[in-house]
């Protein structure tokens, strides 16, 4: 069954889709070849899933992860390209399951490459599978937010052997000039809001910025079209945005297409009326979807 989603960006609703399975073949062209976890950095088996900050060393390039919570265990790829991972931070989440949160290279703590152009989704995905291997994990459950999404499905498209399950969230089955398309187009909704013309105006200027400071500080005027009923939730959301950190590798990540692809066994969820942030906006909500979701493969 084909995925229908334009989530990214889509004010007014958040969407979930959750799969039990992928497909069980690899790309065209064949899996990539796998990234090496480097033994002698990894540290203890039992310590590396302990509370906290971790490193893992994957083709020599130190990969920062953060473990929170209890139960099984689901990797937590974050969106952008280039947001800092502590706004996907998901407390209610982490009340039944063991989240590994990833903070992807060029981002936070973890390494960053000498030439911006190397930056790309297939390198995102590599880490992934290097941080699974890392932790020793055969078969992971991988939740992908935005454009961590994308990732998620080019791992699994990758990677099947190693994907127990996917959550989807909020991202989209493509990824392109149409996509684009319906994101600005989508936009239109709120041109009659205050601070509309200003948050436009950032949105315009997203891959313009030289700096992280400069890159997080015109996400936080866009940050309006990522919110449902920004106008009325505003000074109720405002302060949990802070932490939404963006760093300026994001630019050749985007370059890339997602192509359009077909996820059986999966059950598309949309919350009503939320935004691009269900976690923060609707965060009860966005919880018991997910254990749901999880209580089902056990």
């Amino acid at each position: 069954m084909a995925i229908v989603a334009h989530g990214v960006r889509l004010v007014g609703r958040s969407l979930v889709v959750l799969s039990a399975a992928f497909l069980a073949t690899a790309c065209a062209h064949g899996p990539s070849p796998a990234p090496k976890a480097e033994p002698e950095k990894m540290g203890k088996e039992e310590d590396r899933l302990g509370p906290g900050q971790h490193t893992a060393m994957v083709d020599g390039m130190p990969i920062v992860y953060h473990v929170h919570g209890q139960g099984p265990v689901v990797l937590a790829h974050s969106g952008g390209p280039g947001c800092g991972w502590s706004y996907l931070r998901m407390p209610e989440v982490e009340q039944f399951a063991t989240i590994v949160y990833i903070e992807p290279i060029g981002t936070g703590a973890s390494g960053r490459l000498a030439d911006p152009a190397q930056y790309s989704r297939q390198l995102d995905t590599a880490n992934v599978e290097g941080l699974r291997a890392h932790l020793g994990i055969q078969k992971i459950t991988l939740l992908g937010h935005s454009y961590g999404g994308f990732v998620a499905l080019t791992y699994a498209l990758t990677y099947p052997d190693h994907v127990r399950a996917l959550i989807l969230y909020d991202t989209a089955p493509m990824s392109g000039p149409e996509r684009q398309k319906d994101v600005v187009a989508n936009m239109e909704w709120s041109r009659n809001e205050p601070w509309f013309a200003d948050a436009k105006s950032a949105f315009d200027d997203e891959d313009r910025a030289q700096s992280d400071e400069e890159q997080t500080r015109i996400f936080a005027r866009a940050v309006p079209f990522y919110i449902a009923n920004w106008s009325k939730r505003r000074h109720e959301l405002e302060g949990k945005l802070p932490s939404i950190q963006i760093f300026v590798e994001r630019s050749h990540r985007q370059k890339a297409g997602v192509p359009q692809v077909e996820v059986p066994s999966q059950r598309l969820v949309v919350l009503p009326n939320i935004g691009h942030l269900a976690h923060l906006e609707a965060p009860q909500e966005h919880a018991r979807i997910i254990k749901d979701f999880l209580t089902q493969l056990e």
